[in-house]
């Protein structure tokens, strides 16, 4: 299965739910956060019956996923308040609203040109890549007026997906409470298995690796491989195997309830989505 090319970021925050993690690892961030973000999500997508999530043909009982934040009132009361719940402004009720992750498409030729042009009266204040895009998230973390500057690039209405608007939001709220942002950019790769592999990539900006020649007298190289997008010399990063992200917190529901009760479910759950007049009946 392939993955696309996609940006993790997170607030830079402390929290009760977070096991440690401050946000300096988007990835680590959210891999302890998924549960309560899947919770919110389903519930303010209207597919929490009875105490469980649904996603057909799988699901999960939000009791089981927020056990390990201490229970739902545990999770409600950390997120309720905290300044780094950024997605909270458009759904008070949000849980885990810190973290996110911001797919390319894979064809990013429109995106790419839409921030070459929004780049262009802040080219001097990061650094030079080619696309720009990949500058923007050299100097992770980005605080004060870099996250201002991020947020005025990014804000391109012709391009803007809801994934893009969650990270508008944290960047403007990262701003307003003088915290930090930690992003981390990650290659196009595949899911082989359990296993996710990532494509071969510049180990300074993250973009695929695309090699040039070029010559490099000073460090008494004669010829070196350079990374076409920010001209790192020297060889790709190596190759480091990830556990695939997995389905988690979702499980089959024929599994978790019970095959009976698992239809039973499905049945109303189709009823609900049809009374809200969800695409999911399609």
């Amino acid at each position: 299965m392939h993955t696309p090319e996609f940006l993790a970021w997170a607030i830079e925050h402390q929290c009760p739910i977070r096991g440690g993690q401050d946000g300096s690892d988007p990835e680590r961030t959210e891999r302890q956060l998924r549960a309560a973000r899947a919770v919110s999500e389903a519930q303010r997508e209207g597919r929490a019956l009875n105490g469980v999530c649904v996603r057909p043909p799988e699901g999960f009982r939000i009791s089981d996923a927020l056990a390990i934040y201490g229970g739902e009132a545990a999770a409600i009361s950390a997120c309720s308040d905290c300044p780094a719940n950024a997605l909270a402004e458009s759904d008070p009720a949000a849980l885990a609203g810190c973290f996110g992750e911001l797919p390319l498409p894979d064809d990013s030729t429109a995106f790419h040109e839409a921030v070459e042009q929004s780049m262009t009266r802040w080219a001097e204040s990061f650094p030079p890549t080619n696309p720009r895009w990949y500058g923007l998230w050299l100097n992770s973390p980005l605080e004060a007026e870099w996250l201002l500057a991020a947020f005025q690039i990014l804000d391109i209405p012709e391009i803007c997906c809801r994934e893009q608007q969650e990270l508008l939001v944290a960047l403007n709220a990262a701003y307003n409470i003088g915290c930090r942002v930690h992003l981390r950019l990650f290659p196009p790769g595949r899911v082989e298995g359990t296993w996710w592999r990532l494509v071969p990539h510049c180990p300074g900006c993250k973009a695929a690796w695309r090699p040039r020649g070029s010559r490099n007298a000073t460090e008494g190289v004669r010829y070196s491989e350079m990374c076409e997008v920010c001209g790192y010399v020297g060889h790709p990063a190596p190759e480091q195997k990830r556990r695939a992200r997995g389905r988690r917190p979702y499980f089959p529901l024929d599994r978790l309830l019970g095959k009976e009760p698992a239809a039973e479910l499905l049945v109303r759950y189709e009823a609900e989505q049809a009374r809200r007049g969800s695409p999911d009946r399609a």
